[in-house]
């Protein structure tokens, strides 16, 4: 497992987390100035979020509302095409009322899964900034989050670079 450290360059309190699909890893009003340790982190690629500490925190209850979120969106995808599938092959097999009555379920389960996708895709009050495809690998990282030319960055201190 590996340390990661963000510290709040910015001149205002900020909620930082590390998400993979949900939170993973979070700590809500990280002053400026101040730096969040995770000190466990997996070797994995992660996104990380930042909002305003005036702006919606980030809790295990949401972590795990999301997952639920995600899960039943995948579930209602696998069984739309599952039943489109069935459905279709009934058709061709001259089941056609049947048939008829299995799209009309998988369309049904598809605009299921559309609605997850879109509940998922919704910002939380306060979003500032989302950074995906952060790798966390196996040596410690340290990062520091700026505002810079009227925009949040994320700058990489071991590299020297903005991601």
């Amino acid at each position: 497992m590996t340390r990661v450290h963000i510290k709040n360059d910015t001149d205002q309190a900020l909620h930082i987390a590390w998400t993979s699909g949900i939170p993973w890893a979070f700590q809500n009003g990280v002053q400026p100035g101040e730096t969040f340790t995770k000190l466990d982190m997996p070797s994995w690629l992660f996104s990380i979020e930042i909002r305003a500490a005036y702006g919606e925190e980030f809790s295990g209850d949401q972590s795990a509302e999301q997952a639920k979120t995600m899960g039943m969106a995948c579930a209602a995808g696998t069984g739309s095409m599952l039943l489109g599938a069935v459905s279709a092959l009934g058709a061709l097999r001259g089941a056609i009322a049947p048939a008829a009555a299995g799209l009309v379920g998988a369309r049904g389960l598809l605009e299921m899964t559309s609605r997850g996708g879109q509940a998922f895709a919704t910002e939380r009050g306060g979003f500032l900034l989302r950074q995906g495809n952060v790798l966390v690998g196996f040596g410690e990282k340290h990062l520091a989050i700026r505002f810079e030319e009227g925009a949040y960055r994320i700058f990489d201190e071991g590299t020297q670079v903005y991601l």
